[in-house]
């Protein structure tokens, strides 16, 4: 009998006005709590998640820039590639042209006191340039060296006809002086890069 009548005294009082606001505040609060930990998880889930999409798009911005700066360097390296040989070209150009310049006041350049020379048909010296067995062969080259501007050349013969031991020597010309033969052998070699040797010109021309 104690018993139901506690029973019928709970609920009375869970039926009780003011016990039914604190039922429905408690279950708003609970469900605002509830609502509010919800909100954070996702607050703290959308927070993670737009961070890692930052980074992948700062990841992806590295990369496109390292790109650029690559396509930029590696254009600088052709630039400057090419204006190296282009200047190395310039260089051999300009090389060449001073050069061919120089070659060519040699060859226009009036020949020094040291390099004066004279022909003189009864000179006793003469420069001889080349000597061959065959007639042939050495009228050949006796017109070449006058086609070069030595008129006074001639061909020296020397040897025994009857044995067949001829030499037909090239000679450009007889001077009146040692000296001035030296200076006609330097010429040969300066203009013509041709070995001579100055001889005693006793002999006839031919």
């Amino acid at each position: 009998m104690h018993a139901s009548c506690q029973v019928a005294s709970t609920t009375q009082n869970a039926n009780h006005p003011v016990m039914k606001r604190y039922l429905h505040f408690y279950v708003i609060t609970l469900a605002a709590l509830l609502m509010l930990q919800a909100c954070g998880n996702g607050e703290e889930q959308r927070q993670r998640e737009q961070a890692q999409q930052d980074s992948m798009v700062e990841a992806q911005q590295r990369k496109e820039r390292a790109r650029l700066d690559s396509l930029a360097q590696a254009r600088a390296d052709s630039i400057a590639r090419k204006l190296q040989n282009e200047n190395g070209q310039n260089g051999k150009d300009q090389v060449g042209t001073g050069q061919a310049q120089k070659k060519t006041a040699k060859e226009t350049q009036p020949a020094s006191s040291s390099r004066e020379y004279s022909f003189d048909a009864q000179g006793r010296f003469t420069v001889q340039v080349e000597s061959w067995r065959n007639r042939n062969v050495a009228e050949k080259r006796l017109k070449t060296w006058k086609d070069r501007g030595f008129n006074q050349a001639y061909i020296s013969e020397y040897g025994n006809e009857n044995t067949g031991e001829v030499w037909y020597r090239i000679r450009l010309g007889k001077l009146p002086s040692k000296q001035q033969a030296q200076n006609l052998k330097q010429h040969v070699m300066d203009q013509y890069n041709s070995q001579s040797w100055v001889a005693i010109g006793r002999d006839s021309s031919s």
